[in-house]
């Protein structure tokens, strides 16, 4: 149920005091966010952006030359790497994206709790929850990424489905769509149903179909691509390159139940007592909307139903979990069937979902603690303080002692490693080819030379996935005498008649390798970790 005095609680605040808030939110998140560049994604995003407005930049590199499913963010964002290096981009992307979402952050946390400084609690407890608590590992605030600008758009149609106004919540859906397919298509999803179920009589079909339409177009932008992507393509590679995604590129993602046991009781311990709390939540705000009517309170801000539709929603991308870990089970006999449905995410929206009902119902509970003056609320704000206290802490501590960026974290040693780079991107050849280490992410960020493959670096399209596939076990895996399949440790351990059989059959002019054991090849360079083979004939 909605109140007026609920819509005039924007214009309660000033322009000004909603700037700060803004800021105050931004900073939230780039203290959270705000790791050294490149971030885990940022040298996998980024770097396709500058190859596709730059082709000679990476040349023949297997990720960058295979089709891109956010063609729609490239086409918008990639020229400005024309004009900007790779970190500026990367810093530029991180400030827009963090605006984008603490601007609309901060209109849908006003909106449920209208308490000065209050979205600036909500959106420490938001991330909090997202990163302690999440289940398959969905994150908003980090690297700059298609998705964190498409969920500052489900952050606004979360806004508009509060105030009832359902043709804007299609038409910012369909925006969030045509940034990031998966993170619109679900929130759609949601809604829809929410909508089926609770608001269809008020709002009927045809007063939101120009919505609907208009929002469907838009989201076409981003749908299209990644459809498209594997037309014509052979059945039988499709169904190859969906069992490659989602068994063995990202089990942690897409198949929780193929997970080892720990790994999996971990996660979903933790992302329980998050469904706890949301199921407290929805029982607590369902009781005082009873106990409410009729008669109505006084204060509008309790007679307003906005945190218990931020609670169904939650629970809507709950129920998509629920069904993911059902089809998982379900089909575990037919890994092909099953594949071809997880590829969609069906875990990711749930760990956003879930900390955002939960952050904002504690937001209201002590908006409407301190307007009624309690005693307690004091006492409140103190508790809602210290989880986010604790787990920035905990977060800069760690980033303290690691000042690596993410992406470089599995390197054997960043120092050596920089060096390395800054030595193949001042001495390699133009159109040089790499063999390196299978787990280094940043090589290409640094160098601007191809890899044949890398771990991190996968396409999306089928056919490319499967040589990807086929390319990682040829290169980095081999059978040992019991039959069992192992990575290899080292390049270095292949030995030279082994690396120079590979760089002939994937172009590769040089390998890099962790130095494990000398090869009897030409050494282009050394240092104290990393050792440059030349493998030309």
């Amino acid at each position: 149920m909605k109140s007026d005095y609920s819509q005039d609680l924007p214009n309660r605040l000033s322009a000004a005091a909603r700037i700060v808030e803004v800021l105050l939110v931004l900073t939230v998140f780039f203290v959270i966010g705000g790791t050294p560049v490149p971030g885990v994604n940022e040298p996998h995003y980024l770097g396709r952006f500058k190859h596709f407005w730059d082709p000679a930049w990476c040349q023949g590199d297997l990720f960058f030359e295979s089709p891109d499913a956010h063609l729609t963010v490239v086409l918008l964002a990639g020229w400005l790497t024309h004009f900007l290096s790779l970190p500026a981009f990367a810093w530029l992307g991180r400030l827009a994206a963090w605006g984008v979402l603490a601007f609309a952050w901060q209109r849908l946390s006003w909106r449920v709790a209208p308490l000065r400084w209050c979205s600036v609690l909500t959106a420490a407890l938001w991330v909090t929850g997202i990163e302690q608590l999440h289940l398959a590992g969905e994150w908003v605030v980090g690297g700059v990424e298609a998705k964190a600008f498409a969920y500052a758009f489900v952050l606004l149609a979360l806004k508009a489905y509060l105030d009832d106004c359902w043709s804007r919540v299609w038409v910012l859906l369909g925006i969030a769509s045509a940034l990031h397919a998966l993170v619109g298509g679900w929130s759609v999803l949601v809604l829809l149903c929410l909508w089926a179920a609770y608001h269809r009589r008020e709002s009927p079909l045809r007063s939101m179909l120009p919505g609907l339409i208009a929002g469907g177009a838009i989201s076409l932008l981003g749908v299209l691509p990644p459809i498209l992507m594997n037309r014509g393509v052979d059945p039988e590679v499709v169904s190859q390159a969906n069992e490659i995604y989602v068994f063995f590129r990202l089990p942690h993602h897409l198949a929780l139940l193929s997970m080892r046991d720990d790994w999996l009781s971990n996660r979903a311990l933790r992302h329980t007592w998050m469904l706890v709390l949301l199921a407290c939540c929805g029982a607590l705000l369902v009781l005082r909307r009873r106990r409410l009517a009729p008669p109505l309170r006084e204060d509008p801000i309790q007679n307003d139903d906005a945190p218990l539709r931020l609670v169904r929603f939650a629970w809507g991308a709950a129920t998509l979990m629920l069904i993911g870990f059902a089809i998982e089970a379900g089909l575990a006999d037919h890994p092909a069937a099953a594949a071809k449905l997880l590829k969609y995410y069906w875990f990711r929206l749930t760990d956003v979902a879930a900390p955002l009902a939960a952050a904002l119902w504690l937001g209201a509970a002590l908006t409407t603690a301190v307007r009624g003056q309690k005693r307690w609320s004091a006492a409140l704000l103190l508790v809602l303080l210290a989880a986010p206290v604790w787990h920035f802490s905990t977060a800069l501590s760690a980033r303290l002692g690691k000042p690596a960026p993410p992406a470089d974290r599995r390197v054997a040693d960043y120092g050596s490693w920089l060096e390395a780079c800054r030595w193949v991107d001042e001495n390699a050849p133009p159109g040089a080819r790499f063999l390196v280490p299978l787990h280094s992410h940043t090589f290409k960020w640094r160098t601007g030379h191809a890899e044949v493959v890398s771990y991190k670096d996968v396409p999306q399209d089928a056919p490319h996935l499967v040589q990807w596939h086929a390319t990682v076990n040829d290169i980095y895996y081999h059978t040992n005498e019991a039959g069992q399949r192992r990575s290899v440790r080292s390049l270095s351990h292949l030995g030279a008649s082994r690396l120079q059989e590979l760089g002939r059959e994937y172009g590769a002019d040089f390998a890099l390798t962790v130095n494990y054991r000398p090869v009897s090849l030409p050494v282009a360079h050394h240092n104290a970790h990393y050792t440059i083979y030349d493998l030309r004939d």
